[in-house]
């Protein structure tokens, strides 16, 4: 995955959620949006150098919580 595959985009991404979630009450700049950015590489750094017995309970754990949200996503329709 590069970089403009994973950085830009996805802060835009949040950032349109947060203006579209809140009705357009809180509209994010570019600064809020580029330290979204900044958090979003950061985070994938620190996975992508963890050690893979930290990544297989990581995706464990994204598993279960998945499982469990599908689950909750039936019951309610």
């Amino acid at each position: 995955m590069s970089f403009s595959e994973l950085g830009p985009d996805s802060a835009q991404m949040i950032t349109t959620a947060i203006a579209v979630g809140s009705d357009g009450v809180m509209v994010l700049g570019s600064g809020p949006t580029f330290g979204i950015l900044l958090a979003i590489l950061f985070t994938h750094g620190i996975v992508c150098s963890a050690a893979t017995g930290t990544l297989a309970r990581l995706n464990l754990f994204y598993v279960i919580l998945n499982g469990k949200w599908q689950v909750l996503h039936h019951m309610n329709s």
